[in-house]
């Protein structure tokens, strides 16, 4: 689709990566130009000529719509939270860890501790977000995990995990 345009078109971009143009094409006295621009694939135009009364030369415009592949909208992450754990005892359910839930954005994604502290004997896997091991202290730990996406985009997830002591100690002053 086409739409003659040679004046004032302006573009919106949202953070969906969709286009709005609205253009014009104000050739008084004269024939209408060369499209100015044009779009294919799913946009849609709506192109409209107006014809004054009294003589007047036309004018015409256009309103445009171009809707780019969806890349997710920005990259989100969630603690999903975790479950506490066991001094001694491979973390999460069968021992397997646990898995910061990032979704948005463009994969692959990237984690990293950016704040407070995992549990001792836990370790983030930066690559997949799984945080996993067996844990050597009892205590709530408090940490801050982000993911980045490929085209850079980053969100934080503010966690915390609270690690027991095995069944049958006392575990002095540890409070949750």
């Amino acid at each position: 689709a086409r739409c003659n345009s040679a004046r004032g078109a302006v573009a919106f971009v949202n953070q969906f990566l969709d286009v709005f143009i609205v253009g014009g094409n104000y050739n008084y006295g004269g024939p209408p130009q060369a499209p100015y621009w044009s779009t294919s694939g799913s946009g849609v135009i709506v192109a409209t000529t107006l014809q004054p009364a009294g003589g007047y030369p036309s004018a015409s415009g256009c309103l445009a719509y171009q809707d780019f592949p969806y890349l997710g909208g920005p990259p989100q992450l969630s603690c999903d939270n975790p479950p506490n754990g066991t001094i001694g005892v491979a973390y999460g359910p069968g021992g397997l860890g646990h898995g910061m839930v990032a979704s948005g954005g463009t994969a692959p994604y990237t984690y990293a501790l950016v704040g407070g502290i995992l549990p001792p004997g836990l370790t983030l896997n930066t690559s997949t977000g799984v945080i996993s091991g067996t844990p050597t202290f009892a205590g709530k730990f408090l940490f801050t995990i982000e993911v980045t996406d490929s085209l850079g985009g980053t969100a934080v997830a503010n966690c915390s995990i609270a690690i027991c002591p095995p069944a049958g100690t006392s575990s002095g002053n540890v409070f949750y």
